[in-house]
């Protein structure tokens, strides 16, 4: 029964995207661009559930910052976004804060667009990568095999280093991936890297208004989350609504952990992370004070 229905949702999806790319879609106007393991699938979710929001067909697009897809041009891209009527469209794409050029691609394609920034403490943040890399290469579910299959093309290097033999401890990919950094280069997979959040905001800054871009602290939308996506919902000018059944949603996208994160590697990350942290609260106006 179960293959039955799963045939038959993949059948309508196939049949929304093929009505979507001959013109019958609803461009997307409001992008979740990131931080990845920041909380912005629970998010997705939260906005999905709105009346005047309406998520494409799949979460993460990846065309802007994908040259193979923002090579198939706008059309392709619109298939995933079925027409909505007079709903603001979602893209939730995790990966377009992290490279500078999809700040440039995204103002091209929408000046007007709504941006919306999630912001971990990035060792928090980098530890949640790491733990979700390590499970994909232990993982043998079609997801993770398709994953790995595309990252042997893509990111051969990459792949080697995770992949081909037993996955490295955090430990080791901290002490690489600060190696590797103090050289001027990316350490694989931007474990490290993509917690470096400010020159990440800067290329969004530089092209948008600062009106039309919300940053929000996973604290915040854990901690606070009615208080939050009430200001949400006044930045992306749609109605207020009740949250809370959707807000009880948010643990449904938390993986296990083998172990904490040793306090030694923590100290190290507190050192690389130190002064970007610092220009980035006197540039927010914000007392965060990641630890």
């Amino acid at each position: 029964m179960s293959l039955i229905v799963n045939k038959l949702k993949s059948l309508i999806v196939y049949l929304k995207r093929g009505l979507a790319f001959v013109g019958f879609n609803t461009p997307p106007s409001v992008f979740i661009v990131g931080a990845q393991k920041a909380g912005t699938t629970s998010l997705h979710d939260y906005l999905s559930e709105h009346p005047q929001i309406q998520s494409g067909l799949l979460k993460e697009v990846r065309y802007y910052s994908v040259d193979n897809n923002y090579a198939k041009g706008n059309r392709w891209y619109h298939s995933f976004f079925p027409y909505a009527g007079n709903k603001k469209t979602l893209d939730a794409t995790p990966e377009y804060l992290y490279y500078p050029y999809v700040a440039q691609r995204l103002y091209d394609y929408n000046p007007n667009a709504k941006i919306v920034i999630v912001l971990r403490n990035p060792i928090d943040r980098a530890y949640s990568a790491w733990n979700m890399y390590r499970q994909f290469g232990e993982e043998k579910s079609s997801f993770n095999s398709n994953f790995l299959d595309a990252l042997k093309i893509r990111q051969p290097e990459e792949f080697n280093y995770f992949y081909a033999s037993s996955f490295p401890s955090f430990e080791t990919v901290v002490r690489k991936g600060i190696e590797t950094i103090s050289k001027g280069e990316k350490d694989y997979f931007g474990i490290l890297s993509r917690g470096f959040y400010l020159n990440q905001i800067n290329e969004y800054w530089k092209h948008f208004n600062p009106e039309q871009i919300k940053i929000i602290e996973t604290e915040d939308l854990k901690g606070k989350n009615d208080i939050v996506m009430s200001e949400l919902t006044r930045f992306l000018d749609v109605s207020t609504i009740k949250w809370q059944k959707m807000l009880e949603k948010s643990e449904g996208n938390v993986r296990k952990y083998n172990a904490p994160m040793d306090s030694n590697t923590r100290e190290l990350l507190l050192k690389l992370y130190e002064n970007t942290n610092h220009e980035l609260y006197t540039k927010l106006n914000k007392h965060i004070n990641w630890q």
